[in-house]
């Protein structure tokens, strides 16, 4: 649902805000991400295969999202000694 709010309304849980730098981007990695598991969950039960297309779908959705959601954080500051 956090996912859902951030792309719909820029809106971010409060444990979040200062790490993101864009909410939008953010929620539809949420999205990508949450999509990929729930396919890869449902072809993996459903089937017996070895590799089904389904699952290598869902990973494929997985990664995916994965990467979007870190591009959406900010940098992280480089320390100086």
């Amino acid at each position: 649902m956090p996912g859902v709010a951030a792309l719909s309304r820029g809106w971010l849980p409060w444990w979040l805000r200062g790490h993101v730098s864009s909410p939008r981007l953010w929620g539809g990695g949420e999205v990508t991400l949450g999509l990929g598991v729930v396919t890869g969950m449902i072809s993996w039960h459903g089937q017996s295969r070895a590799c089904p297309a389904g699952l290598v779908v869902g990973l494929c959705l997985l990664v995916c999202g994965a990467g979007v959601l870190a591009m959406s954080q900010r940098p992280r500051r480089a320390h100086r000694s």
